[in-house]
């Protein structure tokens, strides 16, 4: 694409119609890029008309750049077909709801086959968070547009009272049943039916999940609650059956740790909760993850070019090459370069795209689930009697291993504590002075976040699974909970805390440190 540019500065005295081909070639294969401001100016400037098609890429450099007025000087002049999503997104960005919606209404009346569902949707929730939501909804059901009707429903449904919120869950399950949100409207279903008693329809609907959506975000969870359903149904050989499928299909899911913990239960009469017991240290004080291939497979796969500069770590020319681009060995090259959470995230995100998991021998397990800090860990598990399996599966999801991870509440390192409760720590333990700079240490964080979730941990009878709630919702919120949700288990309890980001760490969390005893332990 780069050359593109400098074809257009080679030519652009001798043959300046050629430069403009060039220029207009740059803008439309990438508008973020390092010359993109450069070539629309140009163009801007020169004597030639420009078409249609040249303002939309011309105002779209302007979008990216975050020159809303220019973008929209430019865009104004594209073709309609496409203008008006791009126009929508600007005056979003503006906080311009009603502008917004004039734009992505009447586009969406008129041009929404030029666009995919999923862009149509990333449009449409960023006008939600402008906006009224409930009557945003309302407003797009009247457009009628069936590119978007499921997604419209969906999110109409959450507003309505559960009964008529399930009736919209099952037309979209009916009518759109291979829609992106058929699966969730079926998960729905089985909650709604579920939390109503109504167990022998609510295993029809986890099993008609199971059968048809086997691949998508909620599928173990469908799996995991289908065995729940059935030991309800004291089918013991069914459940375990169901538990063995999500432990093979979705090893490293927060629902194949629980899954695991019934089958214990069914096969040899103990759940171990969400306490495993891996107290002893994990055996990995010098940690240093193995490059994720064989230079065999390297070689094979990505041409000797690759497994030489790996071979030789000439890592800067490897980041110099797209063709290069492969997400684990981006992640080990990240880590070799002491990016440890850009390294975790790639390799997470490279995990989770992967519709089979590999065996857990596999080296690119090591750059999923990190051990970095393990002396400092081990040493403060040990003293405050935590298991440090717990405490590297808090640090993986609280910064990513990041040291001077600072959060707008000015939580600050690789356990993310306040310095107000670290101050409250010292003064407990005696530990002396402390302040946020000495925080970013990683040993000192990690000795004062391990003595804090100690402290909650003995607070909440000595649970795991409230330490954590605690520790991301606070004690109070937890306290009330325990005491208003009515779940027949623990199970239950989690999947009805009512704050979703609360809910989501606490699996986050044992999915990790699931992942950290599977991993590293002697499972």
């Amino acid at each position: 694409i780069g050359s593109y540019y400098y074809l257009a500065e080679l030519n652009s005295e001798k043959n300046p119609e050629l430069a403009e081909k060039y220029q207009k070639k740059y803008i439309y294969k990438s508008q973020d890029g390092r010359f993109s401001a450069d070539c629309a100016n140009k163009l801007l400037n020169t004597k030639t008309n420009l078409t249609a098609e040249d303002y939309l890429y011309v105002g779209l450099v302007y979008l990216k750049a975050q020159s809303y007025d220019d973008a929209i000087k430019y865009l104004s002049v594209a073709d309609d077909r496409k203008n008006w999503y791009y126009l929508a997104k600007i005056y979003i960005a503006k906080n311009n709801s009603q502008k917004a919606k004039e734009f992505l209404y009447e586009g969406l009346k008129k041009y929404a086959h030029e666009f995919s569902q999923e862009e149509l949707a990333e449009v449409i929730y960023a006008l939600e968070n402008i906006s009224s939501s409930k009557q945003l909804w309302n407003e797009l059901e009247q457009l009628n547009q069936p590119k978007i009707q499921d997604i419209v429903l969906y999110n109409k449904a959450k507003y309505l009272p559960a009964e008529k919120g399930a009736e919209i869950y099952s037309q979209i399950v009916n009518s759109y049943s291979k829609g992106a949100y058929a699966s969730e409207a079926l998960k729905k279903l089985f909650w709604y039916s579920y939390k109503n008693g109504k167990f022998d329809l609510a295993k029809d609907y986890a099993q008609k999940h199971v059968n048809n959506f086997n691949s998508t975000k909620s599928a173990p969870e469908m799996n995991f609650w289908l065995g729940k359903v059935y030991e309800k149904e004291d089918n013991k050989d069914f459940a375990i059956k169901t538990y063995n499928r999500v432990i093979s299909k979705y090893p490293d899911d927060y629902y194949a740790f629980r899954a695991y913990g019934r089958m214990m239960y069914l096969t040899k009469g103990k759940d171990f909760g969400w306490d495993m017991g891996y107290n002893s240290a994990i055996k990995q004080e010098k940690f240093e993850p193995k490059e994720p291939y064989t230079y065999a497979e390297i070689k094979a796969k990505f041409g000797a070019t690759l497994a030489e500069l790996l071979l030789v770590q000439d890592f800067n020319t490897i980041e110099y090459f797209n063709e290069f681009k492969e997400p684990f060995i981006e992640s080990w090259v990240y880590y070799k370069k002491g990016l440890r959470s850009t390294s975790t995230t790639n390799a997470r995100n490279a995990m989770e795209k992967l519709s089979e998991k590999p065996d857990k021998t596999d080296k690119r397990w090591e750059l999923v689930y990190p051990c970095y800090f393990m002396p400092e860990i081990n040493k403060f598990a040990l003293i405050n009697k935590i298991s440090p399996y717990m405490m590297i599966a808090l640090i993986r999801e609280e910064s990513y291993f990041n040291p001077l991870a600072l959060s707008s509440s000015n939580a600050v390192g690789l356990t993310q504590i306040l310095p107000s409760t670290a101050k409250e720590v010292s003064e407990r333990r005696g530990y002396g002075k402390i302040n946020e700079f000495l925080l970013f240490n990683p040993e000192t964080n990690i000795k004062y976040g391990s003595a804090y979730f100690a402290q909650i941990k003995k607070q909440m009878n000595d649970s795991n699974l409230y330490a954590v709630a605690s520790y991301n919702g606070g004690a109070g919120a937890l306290s009330s909970w325990l005491k208003n949700i009515n779940a027949s288990d623990t199970d239950e309890f989690i999947e009805s805390i009512p704050y979703e980001e609360t809910k989501n760490y606490v699996k986050k969390v044992f999915r990790s440190y699931w992942n950290y005893v599977r991993l590293y332990g002697e499972l």
